[in-house]
């Protein structure tokens, strides 16, 4: 897991009295709507990343994630693999089939993405991603490190850091993309 450093956030002060929701508030992160037609992981990806212009829409971003795990698979070896993506390590054969079964899955148009997915999306789009998920008090950060194992991590321990990309989990079936709110200046402050 990588190093959390602080730039300009407030950290919550309480570990067993901070929620996802809370955190979110306390460092001026809004959700965003996405569709909800089973895309919606890949929607949100497209609200992180269009302006970089690294993808159009919901179909670029099911492909680039699509092609990661492709690379992946041949390159990386399964061990390296099992610090973030569970499958039965006593079948052989087991690796490819969990790993061809979430290329598949994202190659289905309204086919959701599962919390395996994200650590290909970071390694898709070369970032750091923060899943929140509703009333929980932890997050898990999935980075583009292959190597790396992806571990809950208390948000009491969590700052939130420039080059982040946030996503919030409902608990159930909707992913969202989450944005940093910037208060308006008013007119006075502007000339």
């Amino acid at each position: 897991m990588q190093e959390v450093t602080c730039l300009g956030a407030r950290s919550p002060d309480v570990a067993s009295s901070v929620n996802s929701e809370q955190f979110l508030h306390e460092n001026n992160l809004f959700r965003v709507n996405v569709p909800t037609d089973g895309n919606c992981a890949y929607h949100a990806l497209v609200v992180l990343f269009q302006q970089k212009g690294l993808v159009d829409d919901y179909k670029d971003a099911r492909l680039l994630v699509a092609e990661s795990i492709f690379k992946l698979h041949q390159d990386v070896s399964s061990e390296e693999v099992s610090k973030w993506i569970t499958f039965n390590s006593d079948d052989p054969q087991a690796y490819s089939r969990r790993m061809f079964e979430l290329y598949k899955r994202c190659l289905q148009d309204e086919e959701w993405a599962s919390t395996d997915h994200f650590k290909f999306m970071s390694i898709a789009f070369d970032c750091t991603i923060v899943l929140f998920t509703a009333g929980h008090t932890r997050v898990q950060v999935f980075d583009s490190d292959i190597t790396s194992s992806t571990q809950p991590v208390d948000l009491s321990e969590f700052v939130w850091q420039e080059g982040y990309y946030g996503m919030y989990f409902n608990g159930v079936n909707h992913f969202e993309p989450l944005q940093k709110w910037l208060p308006r200046r008013s007119k006075r402050q502007c000339r």
